[in-house]
């Protein structure tokens, strides 16, 4: 008898256990984000970043997209203001460890976006200019963990020091 009544208590104790656990998580809600509802200028997107502040980023054929969570924002380049992104035509996207968010264009070198002052400082390759980069295309871009800018062109690999704007060329 006393054997039963602990067999009774058990019984109850995962009965009311298992009540309590629900039988599927709740779902995944997807929102589908079209460019004519929140004023995306370009759909075609080479590269996507989420930054440490939570935006995300794009980089379009048409400027770079700021997604907050709830609107868009886009910067483009402007001709003649040399604080403007060297052009809307953004193949890759990096953040440093200072928060800067730099951008590599298909055909006008680089930008680095200083977020807090939304300012954008630029790098171009100049046949003249040993010290500049090494083409004006950039494939790609990689920041490591000594917070230089690793910068892929289409002429070759350039390791640019994010604090003092030192390039090195590797070819």
């Amino acid at each position: 008898m006393h054997l039963l009544l602990h067999i009774h208590i058990l019984l109850i104790f995962f009965q009311l256990l298992t009540c309590s656990l629900p039988a599927q998580p709740d779902p995944v809600v997807f929102t589908r984000i079209s460019g004519d509802s929140y004023g995306i200028p370009e759909m075609n997107i080479n590269d996507m970043l989420q930054d440490r502040d939570g935006f995300v980023w794009f980089a379009t054929r048409k400027g770079l997209i700021r997604y907050d969570g709830y609107e868009m924002k886009t910067y483009w380049h402007h001709p003649g203001d040399t604080n403007s992104i060297s052009s809307n035509r953004l193949r890759a996207l990096a953040e440093d460890e200072e928060g800067y968010l730099w951008l590599g264009t298909t055909n006008d070198g680089l930008s680095r976006f200083d977020k807090e002052k939304e300012v954008f400082t630029n790098f171009f390759h100049d046949p003249q200019d040993s010290t500049s980069l090494c083409a004006s295309e950039v494939t790609d871009l990689i920041v490591d963990s000594r917070d230089r800018v690793w910068v892929g062109t289409s002429n070759g690999l350039d390791r640019l020091d994010s604090r003092t704007g030192a390039i090195i060329h590797y070819r």
